[in-house]
């Protein structure tokens, strides 16, 4: 060996400092989890809200749906939900005086719901001595069913 300082004999490694660790994470970090938990909480809140506010169209949709089409009173039923269901939604001084063929002619007025059988059966529920057949009540219920669902 000699004693040269400039020799590469002298080399040695580098020291290399200790690897970063994953924890504690830096303020930034901890700022945007805090953010991104509080989107999170926001977006949950919002949805529980809707979910909440939609509950009478899920009742609208299981009254519908619990109708026996073959019953005289089907008709009676399925026009019951249905006018409680735009009392909710309408405001009240456009719905609650409407009754039979003006009822069903309001229910037909966007063209989800066919408006001659919404007449057939407003007739119907006001005549005992019409009969509807459980065929057109089933038609009436499933475009109901739809209208609930999808009217804002």
């Amino acid at each position: 060996m000699t004693d040269d300082p400039g020799s590469l004999v002298h080399l040695r490694d580098l020291a290399l400092p200790p690897p970063v660790s994953f924890w504690p994470p830096a303020p930034g970090t901890r700022i945007l989890i805090l953010a991104l938990l509080a989107c999170v909480a926001v977006a949950a809140w919002q949805l529980l809200a809707r979910y909440r506010a939609n509950a009478f169209r899920r009742e609208a949709a299981r009254a519908i749906a619990a109708v026996d089409p073959a019953s005289g009173e089907a008709a009676t039923a399925l026009l019951s939900v249905l006018k409680r269901f735009c009392l909710v939604i309408c405001p009240r001084r456009e719905v609650a005086a409407l009754t039979g063929g003006a009822f069903a002619g309001f229910l037909a007025k966007d063209g989800a719901i066919d408006e001659g059988l919404a007449r057939r059966l407003a007739d119907a529920a006001f005549d005992p001595n019409q009969r509807v057949e459980p065929a057109e009540v089933q038609r009436f219920a499933a475009q109901a069913a739809a209208w609930v669902r999808r009217e804002r």
